[in-house]
């Protein structure tokens, strides 16, 4: 049994703290002592899930009000690939500041919150959900289910379960606590495809860019950017990718923030 417990941050919406907090792990389960009570979560497929489930356990059912925890996870210094994500069930992942791997309840002075990393720019042009849809049954041709966020991110995972609802929500929210680079590729029916990592993508549709073309390069040049960051594209790519890119990135963010599915497409071969 491993008896070093680590202080657990924890806030309250009414920027109170819940002092005396406390975590370990023992192999694939986090223990936790809030208010002296112990608490164990089980890794499962994904920690970062149980503990999102925790969290939701202590607003519903302890302090009725909603419970924030400030650790590696919402750092911007942390990064957990899918790989890592998948080999170590969420447990943990890498510091880029310290070059270290940490759990993901850990943290140190150098914490710097993910609430800082986001862009200005919040578009309010509409999202054609079921257009999206169809681009990409045709660029997987039907092969892969995926879900789509309300602002158009979409995630190749299946959301036709609780657990699935999660996981999709909750790997947008990864992706963004980082920098999220991206490539954008022109596909063979016009539109744009964006890459963002661990299997989360978007499509911008060309009339969508091309009508709305002003309102979109004075969004992203007044907002799109994050701070002190420096957008360093392709070789040669179309000055255009540079927009569509942080368009579909500043849509990114805000399907972070409001984590609603609207559309779950299963496979059909």
């Amino acid at each position: 049994m491993n008896d070093d417990w680590s202080p657990l941050d924890l806030a309250l919406a009414d920027g109170s703290r819940i002092e005396g907090s406390k975590w370990r792990m023992e192999g694939d389960i986090l223990e936790c002592l809030v208010q002296g009570k112990h608490y164990s979560i089980d890794a499962g497929r994904d920690l970062t899930i149980g503990l999102n489930r925790f969290l939701k356990v202590l607003k519903g059912e302890v302090f009725f009000q909603e419970v924030k925890l400030q650790s590696c996870l919402d750092c911007l210094h942390f990064d957990m690939s899918g790989m890592a994500r998948d080999m170590g069930h969420g447990r943990g992942g890498m510091c880029l500041l310290h070059k270290m791997h940490v759990y993901i309840c850990y943290k140190c002075n150098d914490y710097l919150s993910m609430k800082l990393l986001r862009p200005k720019w919040r578009p309010s042009l509409p999202v054609d959900i079921n257009a999206r849809a169809t681009a990409f049954k045709h660029y997987t041709d039907g092969h892969s289910p995926f879900t789509i966020l309300s602002n158009g991110s979409t995630v190749f995972l299946d959301a036709s379960t609780e657990w699935g609802k999660e996981a999709c929500c909750h790997l947008i929210e990864l992706v963004c606590t980082t920098a999220p680079d991206f490539v954008v590729r022109n596909m063979d029916d016009g539109n744009y495809l964006v890459t963002f990592k661990d299997n989360v993508y978007a499509v911008v549709m060309r009339d969508e860019y091309t009508i709305n073309r002003d309102e979109i390069h004075k969004g992203a040049e007044k907002g799109g950017m994050l701070a002190d960051e420096a957008l360093l594209g392709l070789p040669d790519a179309p000055v255009e990718h540079r927009y569509v890119g942080l368009l579909a990135r500043a849509r990114l963010f805000m399907d972070a923030e409001e984590k609603r599915i609207v559309l779950a497409v299963p496979k059909e071969k």
